[in-house]
């Protein structure tokens, strides 16, 4: 790559003075020639002057940059730098591949590529050994006119991975991310009416979490959604004769009415006393499952109350222990 450096005044002093430490000395200029100098940078300096007449050979000339001498003559002087790399940076004009002005639209560029690529494609051109290296160059120009614009990013930096900046000093705790973890506590509402294994989302800060939800099972009540089941155990005189028995309830203690032969496992149905729905409005229902507990030890008394029963029994399916069937098929304790 060659860099041109803008015209300068530079005053040529003829003589023979010290050089100065800070200026650049040359020697033996040609006449009319070429002067070259080393101005300190690691630059090459060409300058191109005129003859300097009557002053010798053997002159020794001191190049100052705007310094102004009584008695020396200024001549304007164009320098030119050359650094050498070991690759060339020139750089294809994209849009000349494309056969568009630049100041074409991304709609011309598109027109243009799919036309070029179209014509110089391999698989129509296998006998041109250059139709593969055009159509990379299509490709290649292609791309880079598309995304035109002052922000658009050829390449990701390496060392800032884009972000456009790097932090110098990172911090210690965060490592230069910008955000630590720690562990914090947080109150989260329970919604009622969750369910097992819902997950909910909740704002921490300026984050979001999503929360997961496992409900301990209750040693009284079974869920089915909103609707919850539990048991009643109610007595032989209660299940013939009915009654009124207490129950828990999910809120509170509620009185549940038992009709006159009821019979096990029989459900009893409390309206609006389940779960709230999470859903939509309103509660589930509470369904009480009627057990009847049988006694396993009769008093006397009451062991001749259910012989007594017994006797009169008509839908009895096999025998009763301490009844006997007479021939008239009447039933009897046998005493």
């Amino acid at each position: 790559m060659a860099a041109r450096c803008s015209t300068r005044w530079l005053l040529v002093a003829v003589g023979t003075p010290r050089p100065p430490a800070a200026a650049g000395t040359l020697a033996r200029p040609p006449r009319g020639g070429v002067v070259g100098a080393s101005l300190g940078r690691k630059l090459s300096v060409i300058a191109f002057a005129p003859s300097l007449g009557a002053r010798g050979q053997g002159a020794l000339l001191t190049l100052r940059p705007g310094v102004s001498l009584t008695g020396v003559k200024s001549y304007p002087f164009v320098c030119t730098a050359s650094f050498h790399t070991s690759t060339p940076l020139a750089k294809e004009d994209y849009y000349q591949i494309l056969g568009v002005p630049r100041n074409a639209s991304q709609k011309e560029i598109k027109k243009a590529y799919y036309q070029l690529a179209k014509k110089y494609h391999p698989d129509t051109n296998k006998d041109d050994p250059k139709a593969k290296e055009k159509f990379s160059q299509l490709a290649e120009a292609y791309e880079e006119t598309i995304n035109t614009g002052p922000f658009v990013m050829r390449s990701t930096c390496r060392r800032c991975g884009g972000r456009g900046t790097i932090i110098t000093t990172p911090c210690v705790i965060c490592r230069g991310a910008g955000e630590a973890k720690q562990k914090k506590k947080v109150v989260i509402p329970v919604p009622a009416g969750v369910e097992d294994g819902q997950t909910v989302r909740m704002p921490v800060g300026k984050r979001e979490i999503f929360i997961t939800f496992r409900v301990e099972k209750s040693p009284v009540f079974r869920r089915d959604g909103a609707d919850i089941h539990s048991d009643l155990f109610i007595s032989i005189a209660q299940a013939l004769l009915g009654g009124t028995a207490r129950a828990q309830g999910l809120y509170e203690t509620i009185s549940v009415t038992i009709p006159p032969g009821v019979q096990a496992d029989q459900k009893i149905r409390m309206s609006g006393k389940g779960i709230p729905r999470i859903n939509s409005y309103g509660y589930g229902d509470h369904y009480i499952h009627i057990k009847i507990r049988v006694p396993k030890r009769l008093t006397s008394r009451q062991h001749n109350l259910i012989l007594s029963y017994a006797e009169d029994e008509t839908d009895v399916e096999g025998t009763v222990n301490g009844i006997t069937s007479t021939s008239t098929g009447k039933r009897s304790t046998g005493n």
